[in-house]
């Protein structure tokens, strides 16, 4: 009975150094107290995240070209945004992966996207149109919208634009 009672004795006292404010026996002490210090800049990367993997792919270069001739180009309002349209017809048959590249040396007030699409190297030239015929779709935010009054969108051969009402 009298070790138990030393033991639970000699703890108490040991635990009751935690309830001080400065005491080393205070876990909440044993770090210090926080303090302030600068945020993080833009320039600045999480060092959680490692920069470049010793196995890693290098990013892909997109090998698409613009396409021939735009047929059509509408803009849907949505909520939140707008879907930039675009129908086109390149010079080969068996278009794919088509894309609306946003350009970032436009003129102030205008949106500007470039029509790309990979075209397969040994396609046919002299097809019906219709295996030709793209359609390609962007959503831009209202956000990126603020201050624009016309969107373009560019092909090879011509451009198409539309302007807000």
């Amino acid at each position: 009975m009298q070790k138990p009672l030393i033991v639970l004795l000699v703890a108490g006292m040991t635990l009751s150094g935690c309830g001080f404010r400065d005491s080393g026996f205070n876990p909440l002490n044993w770090f210090g107290r926080g303090r302030a210090e600068p945020a993080a800049t833009a320039g600045d990367s999480n060092p959680l995240i490692p920069r470049r993997r010793a196995f890693a792919r290098p990013e892909a270069v997109y090998p698409g070209d613009a396409i021939a001739v735009i047929r059509e180009m509408r803009v849907e309002k949505i909520p939140g945004g707008a879907i930039v349209h675009a129908t086109g017809v390149s010079r080969r048959a068996g278009p794919y992966e088509a894309q609306l590249v946003r350009d970032a040396a436009s003129e102030p007030g205008v949106m500007s996207f470039e029509f790309d699409v990979i075209t397969p190297s040994r396609a046919r030239v002299n097809t019906p149109e219709a295996t030709r015929t793209v359609t390609v779709g962007a959503y831009v935010a209202d956000d990126d919208l603020q201050g624009v009054g016309t969107i373009r969108v560019r092909g090879a051969e011509n451009a198409l634009a539309s302007r807000r009402q």
